[in-house]
C-alpha cells in the first residue's frame, strides 16, 4: 500500500519554496490565537473597571475576580504560543506544519474555552448594560481584526506564489482552509464570552460554510470536535460550567 506524499514529484528546492511560502501564513496563525486570548482577557477588565465603580464591596470584589486564574490561563496560552513558533521555525515538511498546528489548536481551544468562562463570570457580576455593549462591540472589533490580518498575511502569500516564487498550489490552498477552519474555531471560543450561556452564533468568515467549522458551538449545541479529521468525544471535554 502506497503512503500519501504531499511532496511527491517535488525537486527539494520546490518544497523548500512551498514550506517558506507557508511560515508566514502558519506563524500568523498562531499569532491570530494568541491575540484571541488578549481580547478576550481584554473583555473581562472592561466589566471589571466597571464592577470596581459600582456599590460592590471590596470583599465581594476580592471574592469573584478570579484574576490570578486568568492570568495563569493566560500564561498557559503564551508557553503554547511559544512552543507552537520554534515547532514551525523549525519544520522541515508539511506534516511538521500539521502536526504543530493540530497541537496549538487543540491547546488554544481548551485555554480560550476557559478564558471566556472567566470573562463570562466577571460579566454576569457587572450592573451596567452600557459597559456590556461596549464591551461586546469591542470584543467583536478585535476579532475582526485578528481575522482580517490573518487573511491579508494568507493573501499576500498566494500573490507570492502567483508570481512564481513559489509551487505547489494545490497543497497550499488545502493548508491555508484547514487553518481559515481553525481560525474560526478559536473565534468561536473567543466569542462564546460574550454569550451568558457560553454558546455563540459565529457569522463565518467570507467563503465559509456555515456548520461547517469543526468543534465550533452553536446555539443548538456543540458540534463534534474533530482534529486532523479524528472526532473527539465532547462528553469528554469539560463545559464552561466546570470551568
Amino acid at each position: 500500500m502506497n503512503t500519501p506524499n504531499d511532496n511527491l514529484h517535488q525537486t527539494p528546492e520546490e518544497n523548500n519554496s512551498l514550506l517558506d511560502n507557508l511560515r508566514e501564513p502558519f506563524q500568523a496563525w498562531v499569532t491570530a490565537g494568541s491575540r484571541l486570548g488578549d481580547v478576550v482577557s481584554d473583555f473581562a477588565g472592561r466589566f471589571r473597571e466597571d464592577r470596581e465603580q459600582s456599590d460592590l464591596t471590596p470583599g465581594a470584589h476580592a471574592i469573584h475576580t478570579p484574576v490570578e486564574e486568568e492570568d495563569s490561563t493566560l500564561g498557559r496560552l503564551k508557553a503554547a504560543t511559544q512552543e507552537a513558533r520554534t515547532g514551525l521555525s523549525g519544520a522541515s515538511s508539511t506534516d511538521d506544519y500539521r502536526n504543530v498546528s493540530a497541537t496549538f489548536a487543540s491547546r488554544a481551544e481548551d485555554i480560550l474555552r476557559d478564558l471566556a468562562a472567566s470573562a463570562r463570570r466577571a460579566a454576569a457580576e457587572t450592573k451596567d448594560s452600557t459597559a456590556a455593549e461596549e464591551a461586546k462591540s469591542a470584543l467583536n472589533t478585535a476579532v475582526g481584526s485578528v481575522r482580517s490580518t490573518f487573511d491579508e498575511t494568507v493573501s499576500q502569500a498566494k500573490a507570492r506564489r502567483a508570481a512564481g516564487a513559489t509551487s505547489g498550489a494545490d497543497n497550499e490552498d488545502s493548508l491555508f482552509d484547514d487553518l481559515r477552519e481553525r481560525l474560526e474555531v478559536l473565534i468561536n471560543r473567543a466569542r462564546a464570552a460574550a454569550d451568558r450561556d457560553g454558546a455563540t452564533d459565529v457569522t463565518p468568515a467570507p467563503g465559509a460554510t456555515p456548520g461547517a467549522t469543526p468543534g465550533a458551538t452553536t446555539t443548538d449545541g456543540p458540534v463534534p470536535h474533530m482534529i486532523d479529521g479524528e472526532v473527539v468525544d465532547t462528553d469528554d471535554r469539560p463545559s464552561d460550567k466546570d470551568v
